[in-house]
């Protein structure tokens, strides 16, 4: 108890030694906070000439959601009265601009996207005379191509210039590549075994499935999502090609989609573990897929697991499982103690 004590004292005597330099930050984090905010007010007054005031933000974001508009304004408000008040018309300063918000805001304000394709469209080719001083345009192009109808009025309205014709055909390029990308999605969708050969080298394999179904409920609301729908349609009677078909996408699936596929996944290892394993134990990533559909399809994992028999690789499965739940409980007891 003695010994506790002098930590204690001792902790309160270094606190206090370092209190004023704490201090001192804390108040600079403030008036830092102060004049990033006044910078964005400026900038919205007149962006020309403010634009290397925030320039000279460190992370424009984090700086707009939380150092301004969570105390001035809702969060759609700062682009849309920028580019109300601002950007009716444009010359190549403003395209700059828009270029520059579009690389730093795009994490975060989706909007962006619709924003800069609105100022392409009203003036195309000044507007790949600027985007020609980026080194990194092609990736600009990929970001803006993705509403392809929004975007190629604009682009058709290029001249024979030959960045304008390089833009052209690279952005032609993309959205040929991502119209056969979806045509595949649609006969995979339909006939998983079949197709699956054709997109089992893509990793974001559930973006393309999103993309088909933005499309496929282009102008209605969707009953129910598509991956649900797939599941139910397609992984009602089982194979080891099935199986195979979810041990690779349950690792490259995450939000809605990723919890769907743990869930069914976990529901077939529970239904046939000895068909599984033998699945499970030709893939380099077997320790990926236990580990989300333990997590998020826990139910039926766990009465899976206690189907398994004691080959060598069951044995390991099962030792993997319970190494990270006794991990698991560790961190739960230390967090609590604490």
């Amino acid at each position: 108890m003695f010994f506790l004590v002098r930590i204690i004292v001792f902790l309160i005597v270094v606190l206090f030694q370092i209190g004023n330099p704490l201090i001192l930050y804390g108040l600079h984090s403030s008036a830092t906070g102060d004049q990033e905010a006044d910078d964005l007010d400026a900038f919205l007054e007149d962006p020309v000439a403010n634009f290397d005031r925030i320039k000279a933000i460190a992370n424009l974001c984090d700086r707009i959601i939380s150092g301004y508009e969570l105390k001035r304004g809702p969060r759609q408000g700062f682009l849309d009265l920028l580019f109300t008040r601002h950007f009716q018309e444009v010359d190549e300063r403003k395209i700059e601009i828009v270029i520059y918000l579009f690389r730093h805001l795009s994490g975060c304000y989706g909007e962006i996207g619709d924003k800069t394709r609105m100022i392409f469209c009203l003036r195309p080719e000044m507007f790949v005379r600027v985007l020609e001083n980026e080194p990194e345009w092609r990736s600009m192009i990929d970001g803006l191509s993705l509403k392809w109808e929004s975007f190629s009025p604009g682009l058709s309205r290029l001249g024979d210039l030959k960045f304008e014709r390089e833009v052209k055909e690279y952005a032609l390029f993309l959205h040929t590549e991502r119209e056969q990308k979806i045509k595949i999605v649609e006969a995979f969708i339909n006939d998983p075994v079949a197709n699956f050969e054709r997109i089992r080298t893509w990793n974001d394999i559930c973006y393309w499935i999103s993309k088909y179904e933005d499309l496929l409920y282009k102008d209605k609301e969707p009953g129910e999502l598509l991956m649900d729908i797939f599941l139910k349609a397609q992984f009602q009677e089982i194979d080891e090609k099935k199986i195979e078909i979810l041990v690779y996408m349950v690792p490259r699936c995450s939000g809605a989609y990723g919890e769907l596929l743990s869930d069914e996944t976990a529901k077939v290892f529970w239904l046939h573990p000895q068909m599984f394993v033998k699945v499970l134990k030709r893939t380099d990533e077997w320790k990926r897929v236990i580990d989300k559909i333990s997590m998020l399809g826990w139910g039926y994992f766990w009465k899976g697991l206690l189907k398994l028999g004691d080959t060598e690789f069951e044995k390991e499965l099962k030792n993997y499982v319970a190494d990270k739940t006794k991990k698991s409980l560790l961190l739960q007891t230390m967090v609590r103690k604490a």
